[in-house]
């Protein structure tokens, strides 16, 4: 088992980062637009921001 774990460690750290790149995409979306009642279009850009910028940032710690 450790074996397999050793060999695709960053297969799954990507995966597992990129299931959290997407619910902070989708939460700050839902925040902006129906929660605070933004423009969706708006809250689309600000939300891929901000999921591209956590991406970026798990991805260069924990990743790669």
């Amino acid at each position: 088992m450790t074996e397999l774990w050793n060999k695709y460690k960053s297969i799954i750290a990507y995966l597992f980062w990129g299931v959290v790149t997407t619910i902070v995409n989708i939460g700050v979306f839902q925040w902006l637009s129906s929660g605070i009642h933004w423009n969706y279009q708006l809250a689309n850009i600000i939300a891929w921001f901000v999921s591209v910028l956590v991406a970026y940032l798990t991805n260069k710690v924990w990743v790669f």
